[in-house]
């Protein structure tokens, strides 16, 4: 009797080798993709999410606010949206990009509320669809102090 495989034995072996490759390789496959897609979508939102507190954590207090179609001059700061960023110009003229070109689009609006409060609307749209709405209490500013508009910078000073 000789011992060794015939050679279905062999063609079989290998057969089985080959779909459990082709298994584990669409497995990574679809594995890597995942995180791809789920790193993209993480990251949408951490830039979104930045500029909504960035745009907060600067407005709320600000002395003055206007919304106007473009920033330039010194002596005051300036928020908006260019290149997929929210830039931040500060009082001196030097511009500061805060996100890392996740974002679509922001836009502001001014509103009074009906009980004399001034609110600085934002939206601000990631660049696969997260989206974040909010409103800012301007708690320095009293009704008097703005026109209702809409416009793509914020113009503000701070105390």
């Amino acid at each position: 009797m000789k011992k060794g495989f015939t050679l279905i034995e062999v063609i079989i072996v290998i057969a089985l080798i080959g779909i459990l490759s082709l298994i584990l390789t669409s497995i990574v496959a679809y594995s890597l993709n995942n995180y791809k897609m789920s790193k993209e979508k993480h990251e949408e939102q951490f830039d979104v999410r930045l500029a909504a507190d960035l745009i907060t954590l600067e407005v709320r207090n600000a002395l003055s606010i206007s919304l106007i179609s473009s920033a330039g001059g010194t002596g005051t700061k300036y928020l908006y949206y260019a290149d997929n960023d929210l830039i931040m110009v500060d009082e001196d003229g030097a511009e500061v990009n805060f996100t890392n070109g996740k974002i679509q689009g922001i836009t502001f609006e001014l509103i009074e509320s009906s009980i004399d409060h001034i609110f600085l609307e934002f939206n601000v749209t990631g660049i696969n669809g997260y989206a974040v709405n909010s409103a800012v209490l301007l708690n320095n500013m009293a009704s008097s102090d703005i026109e209702e508009s809409t416009d793509v910078v914020v113009a503000y000073t701070l105390p």
